[in-house]
């Protein structure tokens, strides 16, 4: 409730501060003044005015006052002259950081800064600092805006590379259990801070104040050598100095001089302290080794982050496949059996040498135990025959084969294959689409930046104990809002769109999540800083020291703040969490970005999985509403599925002839004695009298994917080409809700002539107020980026925490701010340094889905690829197995 408590304080405080500035009426001044090149109000000051309601007027905040009278700090008097910009400093940052042809983040500088300064505590070249602010000149007043850029920006800011000026917006702008138990528990450290942009008279109460772990950016001491901003560095990698480490067991550590390690750190000494982030010397451009070295002796390895010894343990041995005595009862049947335990009959005889299908009742079988990854195993038919025989072999009903085979006729044919559900003795490993436990003899997967191969087992997941992890939470509270509200009202009544109490579920739900990490034995002192939308209000935050040690930061939620700590986060190598946006430029614009939201290429490859295992004999549609929006992503969806269906079906010709009739009925005077005529079948010509001389065959057609451009086909190749007899899968791409309702009624109107299943993409989850009812009769699926099971244990038990806790129903951010930090504090506790190399093979099952992450080429950004795919059925919606989505090989099961 502390944070409730801390929000409460605030808005009192803002309201006193909001009743003293609304009881004075301040008219702009007419008067405009450039100075400078820069244009002011020259306001007067009246009696009852203050600094505080004089920038509420002018809509500036009190520093941007301060800053440009320097005497208003102290006080004003009546009839003072001050000057006020007429564009306030959120616009003229938001303005320089779209038009700016390179990327940076900004500095705050003290009084008497300079370049040098600044230059020792981002590790950036002074050089380039100055060549980003060619209109600024060190020593600095307190308060300016320094750019710093990011050391991507290097070569345009050398004139080395040509980067145009955009014209346009910046797109960028415990009850839980972990993989691991440990019974120790330890107190979890809080603390929530934010800016103050009040003057010394307007004070709420302070906040404590961490001790934070900074480097030194005083002058060198006789141990330092000369910062050399020319040497390679290791892009985009700091290393994090651990207790114990000394500058010389450091550039030991990468093989390099201690004078090298020093030269590209300016201020460093023989002495760091923990955490410290370092740059390392790039050996590999700074060496030019000889022909004959290089043949002589491998090339060393740099990029070694790891702190472990460099030992492996031996892999188990596998143990005998155990077995289990099954005594034959009555009515059982090979098959029967083998469908109880998930075996094949092959299985089974194979087991048993000699045994026949003749088996008597008492009779003992042995009976392998095996894992299975699936609920089904294969039944290969050998002669045309019905489900309900099969169903019969297997002592089965035959609507229980056809709900795992949702495409299947009543008719079967030599060669088809069909699911065939397991019983309640099969051992079945959930089938994720991610390892859930990481397997120590996985082959080699993929390449580190620095080239050599990294595998599974080059990750050592052993918890870290004794270290204590940094983590910020930037989250919007927006506590300035209550100044702006009606006071009298507010408590009367519940206020649910206050923007303070907007994410505070987040908070809470994160707190959830540090409580059951401590009883893990996590060390984790968090920091929570209120960050919105408001960029001076982030770039203030971005002044905390503490800031630059962090092991992680989580948020900030809106584009414009996550740009600036992004690059932030980059310089120092920190990882930072997106927590909400679907934008791929989150990953694509910078150096250490994790993008929880996944991917529209992740929705293709599972849908292309899903009808390969349910509908590949189906008549698929794509439609989208135009042929140029998402063109690439239609064309990949298209290209997917013509993958996946078979490129020919069989259909019974008894069904024809039942078809031809009901068609010949419809469309002629047809007297139902003699043949029918010919007819159209899914655009293909069938002919009932050849049909008739061949019955109990089939015909086979050819099958595609038909796609229709609404816009120009509207529906008609759907009714040209819907199938009568087989299932018509819909796959419907779009986000425009017009659109999608249109096709919806549309659809609806041909449910009763055809069967129809309708799968909705990419983005169906954020469209509010669809007809349920259509989508119901259509029967949807959707992709989720969350789904929340009620029925689980796990989520009853964190309900159960929320309720207790925080007195209220735990909300979709809840869940999020639950996962999002159990998650990641986690991957820190199993991977520590090892966290950007290892990230990709640490998956888990959380409240709302799987987190699953892939690396996005050859960067330390990640994008979560696990998407829930919905179903809606008798109006309510439920999870898809994620068998049916994922393909076997990406299925991991323990041996």
């Amino acid at each position: 409730m502390e944070i409730r408590r801390l929000i409460f304080i605030t808005i009192i405080s803002f309201f006193a501060l909001a009743i003293s500035a609304q009881s004075v009426i301040i008219p702009k001044s007419d008067i405009i003044e450039s100075r400078n090149g820069k244009s002011y109000y020259v306001h007067t000051v009246q009696k009852g005015q203050t600094v505080y309601s004089i920038s509420r007027a002018y809509g500036v905040t009190p520093d941007e006052i301060y800053f440009e009278n320097p005497g208003t700090k102290q006080a004003i008097s009546i009839n003072q002259s001050i000057l006020i910009p007429t564009v306030n400093k959120e616009t003229e940052l938001k303005e320089e950081v779209v038009m700016s042809n390179f990327d940076f983040f900004y500095h705050v500088a003290s009084n008497n800064e300079t370049f040098e300064q600044i230059s020792s505590i981002y590790l950036i070249p002074e050089k380039y600092i100055v060549k980003a602010n060619p209109n600024l000149h060190s020593p600095f007043r307190e308060g300016e805006y320094v750019k710093v850029p990011v050391e991507d920006a290097f070569d345009i800011l050398d004139g080395k590379v040509t980067a145009n000026i955009p014209n346009v917006v910046n797109t960028r702008t415990s009850t839980y259990k972990s993989p691991i138990k440990k019974p120790s528990t330890t107190a979890v450290k809080r603390q929530v801070a934010e800016p103050s942009t009040k003057n010394s008279t307007e004070k709420t109460k302070e906040k404590p104040k961490s001790q934070p772990i900074v480097k030194k950016t005083g002058k060198p001491d006789s141990e330092t050598v000369s910062f050399d901003p020319e040497i390679p560095v290791i892009q985009d990698y700091r290393h994090v100095v651990i207790l114990g480490e000394t500058t010389q067991s450091i550039a030991k550590k990468y093989d390099i001089p201690v004078e090298l390690l020093k030269a590209a750190n300016p201020g460093l000494s023989n002495s760091v302290v923990k955490g410290d982030r370092l740059r390392i010397p790039d050996k590999a451009k700074i060496e030019k080794p000889s022909q004959t070295e290089t043949e002589d002796k491998p090339e060393p390895k740099i990029l070694d982050i790891t702190t472990k010894d460099d030992t492996t343990s031996a892999k188990p041995t596998k143990q005998e496949t155990e077995v289990i005595k099954h005594m034959v009862k009555k009515k059982e049947t090979l098959y029967s059996i083998g469908r109880e335990y998930g075996l094949t009959v092959a299985e089974i005889i194979e087991a048993n040498p000699g045994l026949t299908s003749s088996i008597k009742i008492g009779q003992i079988i042995i009976v392998p135990k095996k894992k299975i990854s699936n609920p089904y195993i294969i039944h290969k038919v050998t002669s045309n025959t019905k489900v309900r025989k099969i169903a019969k072999l297997y002592r089965i009903h035959a609507y229980e084969i056809k709900e795992f085979n949702p495409d299947l006729g009543n008719k079967l044919y030599t060669s088809q294959e069909i699911k065939i559900p397991v019983g309640s003795h099969a051992i079945i490993i959930p089938s994720l689409p991610v390892i859930t436990e990481i397997e120590q003899d996985i082959e080699d997967i993929t390449d580190d930046d620095n080239g050599d191969i990294i595998k599974t087992e080059d990750c050592d997941f052993s918890p870290d104990m004794d270290r204590v992890f940094k983590v910020a939470l930037m989250i919007p509270l927006s506590l300035e809002e209550a100044d702006s509200l009606n006071h009298e009202q507010f408590f009367m009544k519940p206020q649910p769109f206050f923007k303070p109490f907007r994410f505070i579920q987040f908070y809470e739900g994160a707190l959830i999540a540090l409580d059951s990490l401590a009883k893990q034995g996590v060390n984790v002192e968090f920091f929570v800083y209120d960050v919105d939308k408001n960029i001076t209000k982030t770039i203030k935050v971005l002044q905390q020291k503490e800031l630059r040690t962090m092991d992680l930061i989580i948020g900030p939620f809106f584009n414009n703040s996550f740009n600036q700590v992004a690059l932030f986060a980059g310089n120092f190598n920190i990882p930072v969490v997106n927590p909400l946006s679907y934008r791929s430029a989150v990953v694509n614009d910078y150096n250490t970005v994790i993008k929880i939201m996944p991917s529209g290429q992740s929705q293709i490859r599972m849908l292309e999985t899903f009808i390969s295992n349910s509908y590949n004999s189906s008549k698929v549609f794509l439609i989208s509403e135009n042929s140029y929006e998402d063109a690439d992503m239609v064309t990949e969806v298209n290209n997917g599925i013509m993958s996946t269906i078979n490129n020919q079906v069989k259909i019974s010709n008894e069904e024809l002839i039942n078809l031809s009739y009901s068609v010949a009925i419809r469309d002629t005077l047809f007297d139902g004695i003699t043949t029918p005529p010919s007819f159209i079948f899914e655009g293909t010509e069938i002919y009932p009298e050849i049909l008739e001389n061949n019955i109990s065959d089939s015909t086979v057609i050819n099958n595609y994917i038909t796609r229709i451009v609404y816009s120009n086909d509207s529906l008609y190749p759907f009714y040209e080409k819907a199938s009568p007899i087989r299932n018509n899968i819909v796959v419907l791409y779009g986000s425009k809700k017009s659109f999608i309702l249109d096709v919806l009624n549309r659809l609806n109107e041909s449910r009763d002539t055809f069967d129809i299943k309708l799968i909705g993409m990419p983005s169906w989850e954020r469209i509010n107020n669809l007809s349920n009812v259509k989508m119901n009769n259509l029967k949807l699926n959707y992709f989720s980026s969350s789904y929340v099971d009620y029925e689980l244990d796990k989520t009853q038990d964190f309900i159960y925490m929320f309720r207790n806790r925080f007195n209220t129903e735990p909300d979709t951010y809840a869940f999020s701010g639950f996962d999002i930090t159990y998650y990641f504090i986690s991957s820190l506790f199993y991977m520590g340094n090892d966290f950007s190399r290892c990230l990709e093979y640490f998956p888990m099952e959380l409240l709302q889905g799987t987190y699953s992450f892939n690396r996005v080429g050859n960067t330390n950004n990640f994008e979560n690829n696990y998407w829930n795919m919905l179903q809606l059925k008798k109006m309510s919606e439920s999870k898809v197995p994620d068998y049916l989505l994922f393909p076997i090989n990406d299925q991991y099961v323990d041996d």
